[in-house]
């Protein structure tokens, strides 16, 4: 059994232990199927045990290999209704289907009931390993929650933060140099391009509100951003939100700013 993917250190030493068991123990003879290549396995009985003899099986789910199936690997088929795993081969080789009698009558010897609960064990351990290992959605991280009052600055042009901040309740303004150029508004992140590029803020935010300010640490907000992709699109919509305000801005100081606007015309009354 192979888990593609970035696994952790002590899968392997589960893995090989859970192949030694697979060589060790003395399988009931089944009846063989041929691995076809390209060949989806749709055919095969729910509840069915099998074990790979010799070829590869992958284990997909939403059209990835979640899991591979090596020589010896024992597997059995769900029970359920409209499984979303599917079972493919990519080249030649071949399956054994091992039936209830056989396996029950098996489970009688004291020597293979030990072998095939460490068998199971042992898988179950290394599934539940790669499966914690993948699932980043549980992740939360170390909040830390403040309230302040209007007039409050929030974040300081040029000082330098270990913390990406979320604007939970109130409202705030971005000013560079003592000139607003834009908004924060409830549920948007700010504080963000400080803390990835380890450099200090560009701009100054101050409550224009009473307000209350979640911050995470920076490591944190990355490790989240990673985990929930449905944070880094609020993100990129704030960005967004604050880029078009920018430039709105930027449009109007440049109307303001040109000789057409600024220049009376000819008889024109001030």
């Amino acid at each position: 059994m192979y888990i593609p993917g970035d696994q952790p250190e002590q899968l392997d030493t589960l893995l090989d232990r859970y192949h030694q068991l697979c060589k060790q123990i003395k399988i009931p003879e089944g009846s063989p199927i041929p691995l076809l290549p390209g060949k989806n396995c749709h055919d095969l009985p729910a509840g069915q045990l099998i074990q790979i003899r010799y070829g590869v099986l992958d284990v997909l789910y939403n059209e990835r290999i979640a899991l591979i199936l090596q020589p010896g690997d024992l597997f059995q088929i769900p029970d359920l209704a409209d499984w979303p795993i599917k079972l493919r081969s990519e080249d030649s080789g071949q399956l054994r289907l091992l039936s209830d009698n056989a396996i029950n009558r098996a489970l009688e010897e004291t020597e293979f009931s030990r072998q095939y609960t460490q068998i199971l064990a042992c898988q179950t351990q290394a599934l539940l390993l790669a499966f914690a290992a993948a699932n980043r959605h549980g992740m939360r991280p170390t909040a830390g929650f403040r309230r302040q009052r209007a007039g409050t600055v929030l974040v300081n042009a040029g000082a330098v933060s270990e913390e990406v901040f979320t604007l939970m309740r109130g409202e705030a303004r971005v000013e560079v140099q003592g000139v607003i150029v834009g908004k924060v508004h409830e549920g948007e992140i700010f504080g963000v391009l400080s803390a990835l590029a380890d450099s200090p803020h560009a701009t100054s935010i101050i409550a224009e509100t009473d307000v209350t300010v979640m911050s995470v640490p920076s490591h944190e907000f990355t490790q989240l951003i990673q985990a929930q992709p449905e944070t880094f699109m609020r993100l990129l919509r704030t960005l967004s939100r604050q880029i078009d305000e920018l430039n709105s801005r930027l449009l109007q100081a440049l109307k303001v700013q040109s000789p057409e606007a600024s220049r009376a015309r000819p008889g024109q009354q001030s």
